[in-house]
């Protein structure tokens, strides 16, 4: 079966053991699609929206607590004239964000992952010459994690 994308460029789609190949190597949405989305990176997505839930209830609880007192004590964070309660919130639903679009083998999410740990690992090892051996199992995790994602690349349609 031949798909047309408008842009003139034809596709040829053949099931071959539940695989579907494209001519020009590309992927249409379809496509895109059917494809499975493998355990680790599941696994990974799952951790990404449990920690961005965990933020959001955080948030939650930081703003009861810091705005329930006699005065209206806020919390800032990192920015200034920015409450840090709103900012943990804001954090926590760009977490759930990413987390789906790990899920569902977004591009933009590889790579916003991809950076964000190898922010993690520069940091680690940052630590490390100061002499904080605690973050060697760190430095590891985030290595492994890199790997798997370099090796995953394909399956998010990534290529450079």
């Amino acid at each position: 079966m031949n798909v047309s994308l408008g842009a003139g460029i034809e596709f040829e789609r053949r099931r071959k053991g539940g695989s579907v190949e494209g001519r020009s190597g590309d992927f249409s949405f379809e496509e895109k699609e059917m494809a499975e989305t493998p355990l680790g990176i599941k696994i990974l997505a799952a951790l990404q929206f449990f920690a961005g839930l965990l933020t959001v209830l955080s948030s939650v609880l930081l703003t009861a607590i810091f705005q329930s007192g006699e005065g209206q004590i806020t919390f800032w964070i990192l920015i200034p004239f920015v409450p840090g309660e709103y900012l943990l919130l804001i954090l926590g639903v760009a977490m759930m964000i990413l987390a789906w679009g790990l899920w569902t083998l977004q591009s933009w999410a590889w790579i916003i992952t991809v950076g964000i740990y190898l922010l993690q690992l520069v940091s680690a090892v940052y630590s490390l010459c100061l002499g904080s051996f605690f973050s060697i199992p760190a430095i590891l995790i985030y290595m492994l994690i890199l790997w798997y994602l370099l090796q995953k690349r394909a399956v998010f349609h990534v290529k450079f």
